[in-house]
């Protein structure tokens, strides 16, 4: 029986993570979350309502997962902030001191090592105009913190690596996405000719968590169809368009 524990499972990313765990033999799925996720329905998905803002309620969710279903062997984190309120504050302590308290509650709690991934976003190291400053912080300092932990718990047999999306056409959105003339020339730009789905970013979170994935620690998996490969002027002649991207300048 292995349990995965998906903080931040009620949407988008999350719920197609949920749903690839869950779909394995013998699984168990823990999804922490504010709202509860269609996929709480299947026989083997429990959801915990969390305010993951709150340390202490953090930590009491954790061990009421772990006395419900063992010991973990895997990880899965894409909680960001969505509230109100000071947004530098919000994203910090949601996606960043959520995580280390993650962490650091359920370090000794994995059966036989496992592997955590933290999902994060390019702005991490490029501007994201329509995101604020404490999202990119947050965001940046997440990879730092994956590396971080993969030096520390890697004594123990647990691995730790971030997952970078890129553009996702999230089920809850897609129509919109679909409908934008943007939308349609960023694909067109993309060099695998499409935007990725919930599903490719899961795929590659299951990549990690898995066996094949065993000497893996302290990485950034990308997952944008090769956008993020094209040089600026590039990706501008494409989106306006000017020469293929990797045609000549």
């Amino acid at each position: 029986m292995t349990h995965t524990l998906v903080v931040g499972g009620t949407w988008g990313i999350g719920r197609a993570v949920t749903r690839l765990f869950a779909a394995e033999d013998g699984a168990r799925v823990s999804v922490l979350g504010r709202s509860r996720p269609p996929e709480a329905a299947l026989p083997n998905v429990r959801h915990r309502s969390a305010d993951v803002r709150d340390a202490d309620a953090l930590r009491v969710a954790l061990g009421e997962v772990i006395a419900e279903s063992g010991p973990f062997r895997n990880i899965v984190m894409l909680q960001r902030f969505r509230g109100d309120g000071d947004a530098w504050q919000g994203e910090l302590e949601v996606s960043l001191s959520a995580a280390r308290t993650v962490v650091e509650t359920t370090r000794s709690q994995f059966a036989g090592g496992g592997s955590i991934v933290v999902v994060s976003s390019h702005a991490s190291h490029l501007v994201a105009q329509e995101q604020p400053i404490g999202y990119h912080a947050a965001k940046a300092a997440l990879r730092q913190m994956a590396r971080y932990y993969a030096v520390q718990l890697g004594p123990v047999g647990v691995r730790v690596n971030c997952v970078t999306p890129g553009a996702v056409l999230k089920d809850e959105s897609a129509e919109a996405y679909l409908a934008a003339a943007w939308c349609t020339a960023l694909a067109g730009a993309t060099p695998l000719r499409r935007l990725g789905t919930p599903e490719d970013t899961a795929a590659a979170i299951g990549f990690l968590c898995s066996d094949a994935a065993s000497f893996i620690t302290g990485h950034d998996i990308v997952v944008d169809g090769g956008l993020s490969l094209l040089w600026q002027e590039s990706l501008l002649r494409a989106l306006i368009g000017g020469n293929e991207p990797g045609g000549p300048a």
